[in-house]
């Protein structure tokens, strides 16, 4: 084992120019454009008004219309995911581009079977169900025991592989980063639930899902195979900011796409179907992918400087 410093990502944003070139503005009132993926027990609405739940609009447009998708809502259970995937349309000529949605997770407090994941993923091939390419996904309760999940197509990304952000000491909702950036929040009250999710939940509120990507870039790693791809979560309730990895194809391991599709993902990996269905799902709205990336927030750099700690990998 050796340590090794990885600077690879924060390079990476800072070598942007400030004007961005958006390729992708889309509020997801309709499906044209999109191809639907899915296991049999998985739906997916375009245009789903989401305030009928008590949803207040999400942070980055106007309305309360997105993309509701759900898994597993009846017996016999299995495990179910589904990807809606578009072209990223970027320009001829164009490398590196950066994704933004902003996505809600919802779930039934009350009874079990609830943990079900949402996120979104870069490189699909269109034709694969589920996940494909670099991807993350997150629980909204809080029931797993790695609630942040990494992958490179169906391959889980472990925390020990070196791609998680080095200040994450685990990717539970427990880990003190995630717990301290992500508060527990009460579902709304048109729901009639009771309760509150944990800090370290994303459920419940208003998640910014960020994806910076260079395909063509070499990162810090073993080999000279290009493809650099990061991941960060805002949290609307609270405004903090978290990397949660970096995928660097230079780094010995299995290299994964980054090209071409951009996937809202969302997936049920166990076998169970929650106590009330009606309330599991995830609510996806204002997908912006742009070309070229703008300046990155004090918030942001605060959070990418954490790639500038030391990381163990494997020799």
């Amino acid at each position: 084992m050796m340590s090794k410093v990885l600077p690879s990502f924060l390079v990476l944003v800072l070598s942007h120019p400030a004007q961005a070139t958006v390729s992708v503005m889309n509020d997801l009132s309709s499906s044209a454009g999109f191809t639907v993926l899915g296991d049999t027990d998985t739906k997916v609405t375009f245009g789903y008004d989401y305030s009928a739940d008590g949803i207040p609009s999400a942070p980055n447009g106007s309305g309360t219309t997105g993309l509701k998708m759900e898994a597993n809502l009846e017996a016999p259970a299995q495990a179910a995911s589904a990807a809606v995937v578009t072209s990223l349309n970027l320009p001829a000529g164009s490398t590196s581009y950066r994704v933004t949605f902003d996505v809600w997770s919802n779930f039934a407090i009350n009874g079990g079977g609830s943990t079900e994941f949402a996120g979104g993923g870069i490189g699909h091939d269109a034709a694969t169900v589920g996940l494909n390419g670099a991807s993350m996904i997150m629980t909204g309760d809080g029931g797993s025991s790695r609630d942040y999940r990494l992958y490179k197509d169906s391959s889980e990304q472990f925390v020990h592989s070196g791609q998680y952000n080095p200040a994450l000491t685990s990717n539970n909702n427990s880990d003190a980063t995630l717990s301290s950036a992500f508060p527990a929040v009460a579902p709304p009250a048109a729901q009639s639930q009771i309760g509150s999710n944990d800090s370290g939940d994303s459920g419940f509120q208003w998640m910014t899902m960020q994806i910076d990507v260079d395909p063509t870039m070499i990162g810090v790693g073993t080999t000279t195979t290009p493809g650099v791809a990061s991941f960060t979560l805002t949290s609307a309730a609270s405004g903090n900011t978290v990397l949660i990895g970096t995928f660097d194809n230079s780094d010995g391991g299995t290299p994964v796409d980054m090209d071409e599709n951009f996937a809202f993902l969302y997936a049920d990996v166990f076998t169970s179907v929650a106590s009330d269905p009606a309330l599991n799902f995830g609510v996806y709205d204002n997908l912006r992918i742009e070309t070229t990336v703008p300046e990155p927030s004090s918030s942001m750099l605060l959070a990418l400087t954490g790639l500038c700690l030391v990381a163990r990998r494997s020799r």
